[in-house]
């Protein structure tokens, strides 16, 4: 929290409302650069995101940047650095053109959400953690 509670809060069910109405959702990476939890959110609502660079880590099955999400080309270094300025430029560039072509959202849209049924819904998710015990425990024997 702020100092002395300063800090505006925005209840949860209005800020689900307000990035489900946007036309682009920005993701910064999350905590040792990982891909931000938030990004299986987005992924479900299927929006349209904007990665600040291509994540560091990856999923079992990656997200591949100019499919899942828009590589903003203006990540951190990992170091944390920050980028450089021209980056910024760039990140600008490619949040205009992306709003410019509305195809171009739908297809980030629909791939987010076919990422998000077949590979990081829950059932998806077991059925992966599962398959992969099981193939550990067979080559145990």
């Amino acid at each position: 929290r702020g100092q002395g509670g300063n800090r505006h809060r925005m209840d949860s069910e209005k800020f689900w409302a307000a990035l489900a109405r946007s036309k682009i959702a920005f993701l910064r990476p999350g905590d040792h650069l990982c891909i931000s939890w938030r990004m299986t959110d987005l992924l479900a609502m299927g929006a349209c995101v904007v990665c600040d660079g291509t994540p560091y880590a990856n999923w079992y099955e990656p997200l591949v940047g100019g499919v899942h999400f828009e590589d903003g080309h203006c990540r951190l270094g990992s170091d944390y650095s920050l980028p450089n300025e021209s980056s910024y430029t760039q990140l600008r560039q490619v949040v205009e053109k992306l709003l410019a072509d509305e195809n171009r959202m739908l297809s980030l849209r629909r791939n987010a959400a076919d990422y998000f049924d077949n590979f990081a819904a829950p059932d998806a998710v077991a059925s992966h953690l599962l398959e992969t015990v099981t193939q550990h425990l067979e080559k145990m024997r």
